[in-house]
C-alpha cells in the first residue's frame, strides 16, 4: 500500500504549493529547496503530513 502525505510549501516570494506525495520527507524538501533556487528564492514554510 502506497502511503501519501500531504506537502505544503510557501516560497519567500509569497507564492505556494500542496500536492499529495509517497516520497519521504528529505526527498519532498529537497525538490523544494531546487524549485527555489531555481525560482531565486527560498523554501520559508514547509509542512509535511500523513493524509
Amino acid at each position: 500500500m502506497i502511503c501519501l502525505r500531504l506537502v505544503k510549501i510557501i516560497y519567500g516570494d509569497g507564492s505556494a504549493e500542496s500536492y499529495l506525495s509517497p516520497a519521504t520527507y528529505n526527498e519532498v524538501l529537497e525538490q523544494a529547496r531546487e524549485v527555489a533556487r531555481a525560482r531565486g528564492t527560498f523554501v520559508r514554510g514547509f509542512t509535511f503530513r500523513l493524509s
